[in-house]
C-alpha cells in the first residue's frame, strides 16, 4: 500500500485553473490511494461515502454550495452514527461489530 502524498493547495489550485481535466483525473487518483491506504474490508464503505461525496459535488451550482451539502452530509453521519455511540446505544449495524470497553479507573 502507498502513503499519501502531502497536499500542496497552491500547486492543485494552479492544476484546477490550467488544466481542469488533469485536475480531475488526479483528485480519482489520490482518493483511490487513500481508499486503499486503509483495511481491504473498508474500501466497499469508502468508495459508497466518496460516490456520495461526488454526488452533493454534482448537485451544486457553486463549490460554496458544494462545501455546504458536504458539510450537511457530514455532520448527519456524526449525528446518526457517533452521537448515539457515545450514548452508549449503537446502531444496529455497528452493534455486532461493538467490543468491551474498558473503564478508566482513578488513581489513588
Amino acid at each position: 500500500m502507498s502513503t499519501l502524498p502531502t497536499f500542496d493547495f497552491d500547486a492543485w489550485a494552479r492544476l484546477a485553473q490550467s488544466d481542469p481535466e488533469a485536475f480531475e483525473r488526479k483528485r480519482a487518483q489520490v482518493i483511490e490511494t487513500a481508499i486503499r491506504s486503509g483495511a481491504p474490508r473498508n474500501w466497499k464503505r469508502l468508495r459508497g461515502l466518496q460516490f456520495q461525496v461526488d454526488a452533493q459535488r454534482r448537485l451544486s451550482s457553486h463549490p460554496l454550495g458544494a462545501c455546504i451539502r458536504m458539510s450537511r452530509m457530514m455532520l448527519q453521519m456524526f449525528y446518526d452514527e457517533f452521537v448515539p455511540a457515545l450514548n452508549g446505544q449503537l446502531p444496529a449495524r455497528r452493534a455486532a461489530r461493538s467490543g468491551h470497553v474498558i473503564p478508566f479507573r482513578r488513581r489513588g
